[in-house]
């Protein structure tokens, strides 16, 4: 079963600003609200957010319970 989304979270990944990415594969980067992530990075300690996916058009977090969020650009 899909575990529900964390408002806080969602609400976070929403107001990410996503200036770049740099799609490898060996170390995919992305730049974000003027720092650069790497994958499985802390994105937000207080809900626990980590960049799980580095794709061309979107990103994927993961929280602490398990919830995935979606950010498109």
């Amino acid at each position: 079963f899909a575990v529900p989304p964390n408002p806080k979270a969602a609400a976070f990944v929403d107001t990410l600003k996503v200036s770049g990415i740099r799609a490898s594969a060996s170390d995919p980067k992305v730049l974000m609200n003027d720092r650069v992530f790497r994958l499985n990075d802390l994105i937000d300690r207080t809900t626990g957010l980590r960049l799980l996916e580095i794709n061309p058009g979107h990103l994927v977090f993961m929280d602490e319970a398990g919830a995935t969020y979606t950010k498109n650009f």
